[in-house]
């Protein structure tokens, strides 16, 4: 919707059937809900709020968070997974304070470095498609091959 020049938009519930809604009288979706609209439609809003903020960076990432989405990308094995960790805090990519990992500038300049040349290396497809790889080469499944990445940098 278009006001003063400037887009609106707005997010609620269009409840269709309410089922259970009918007997189980200890829930309501009345909060959000939005009454019917067509594409097209004309509103005249009763409020118009300006609502000020700022935005703020993600949090940081706790050990448990870290091992729960290495695993969910198949990266190492609960017998690996701590020496990956203890890997990037040798190299300086990142520090734990506390539970909590924070990205070096190291790290997070080798991240952007990867990501101006281009290459996803830093994405956590490759290290778990690099690990099955090296997997089904250690049960013979695979011949070793070596891969080489020209890069092509003007200066």
């Amino acid at each position: 919707m278009l006001m003063g020049g400037e887009g609106f938009h707005i997010k609620g519930l269009v409840v269709v059937e309410r089922g259970y809604l009918d007997v189980y009288k200890y829930e309501k979706w009345s909060d959000s809900y939005l009454p019917s609209f067509q594409v097209g439609d004309k509103i005249n809003p009763e409020e118009v709020n300006m609502v000020s903020g700022t935005t703020s960076p993600p949090k940081f990432i706790s050990e448990s968070e870290l091992i729960s989405l290495m695993d969910k990308h198949g990266i190492g094995t609960d017998a690996t997974i701590h020496e990956h960790i203890k890997t990037i805090i040798d190299r300086n990519y990142t520090i734990r304070t506390g539970n909590i990992f924070k990205p070096t500038l190291i790290g997070t300049s080798l991240i952007k470095a990867y990501e101006k040349l281009g290459i996803p290396i830093y994405m956590p497809y490759i290290r778990a498609q690099m690990e099955r790889d090296m997997k089904e080469v250690s049960e013979g499944k695979r011949n070793k091959v070596i891969n080489l990445i020209i890069i092509g940098i003007n200066v």
